[in-house]
This record gives C-alpha cells, structure tokens and sequence, in this order.
C-alpha cells in the first residue's frame, strides 16, 4: 500500500469508530466528557505561559475531535450541544424529585 492509501484506510478506520462512539447514549455522553475537558471554549490565556501553553494543548486535542466529528458528520456537534442539554435537564429533573432545594 502507499502511504496515501494508508493514510485514507486510517481515516475510514476512524470515521467509523467515531460513527460507532456516537451510535450510543453512552458513546455521546463520554465524548460530551472529553470534549468538557478538553476547554475547547475556555480562554487560553493565563498568568503563566505554562498554564497558556497546558490550556492551548487541551484545547487543540478538542478542536481536532471537533473537526473531525464536523467533517465526518455534518451537524453531529450541534446534535451532542442538544444531547448536553437534555441530558442536563434529566439531571435537573432527578435533583429536583430527590429533594434537591429543600
């Protein structure tokens, strides 16, 4: 094989793990996770150029996930945002009916 063909056989190989990851309440909720991890919308920028430098590594570790979940799947962010808020909301419901507030 060449190393195109490698590379585009490394490419299916991971477009269907993701496709197999997001297939699952429970695939969407650990990549909900790593994605809430990774800070992708946190600011970078710290009192130190190591803790810059640790932000801006999470990050680029998300936005590489986030990218390739765009380009493979279109609308799959928006659709795991969605998930998140459901999923918040459920968590909402739960608190609330084992007397959360009182």
């Amino acid at each position: 094989m060449t190393p195109d063909q490698v590379a585009a056989l490394r490419a299916d190989l991971l477009d269907k793990a993701i496709a197999n990851v997001l297939a699952t309440a429970d695939g969407v909720r650990v990549m909900l996770w790593v994605l809430g991890c990774c800070k992708v919308y946190q600011d970078a920028f710290s009192s130190s150029d190591s803790a810059t430098n640790f932000v801006v590594g999470k990050r680029s570790v998300g936005k590489e996930l986030l990218a390739r979940i765009g380009a493979s799947y279109g609308l799959a962010y928006p659709q795991l945002l969605a998930e998140a808020v459901k999923q918040e909301l459920a968590f909402d419901d739960l608190y609330e009916m084992a007397g959360g507030d009182e």
